[in-house]
């Protein structure tokens, strides 16, 4: 963000699998330009490490 738009932390379901398009929808709404990046994996705690061996 290249400014704060605190409208879009507003009313979500956090941990949750609709994070995401909620906060798309709220940017559209807002009229907001942004730009998607690559999806990578949501990490809450260790067990959602990839298991990496040496």
């Amino acid at each position: 963000m290249s400014r704060f738009i605190p409208e879009v932390f507003y009313n979500k379901k956090w941990s949750t699998d609709t994070v995401c398009s909620d906060t798309l929808n709220d940017l559209k709404h807002l009229q907001c330009s942004f730009e998607e990046l690559t999806t990578l994996h949501d990490i809450d705690n260790e067990s959602d490490l990839p298991l990496q061996l040496s």
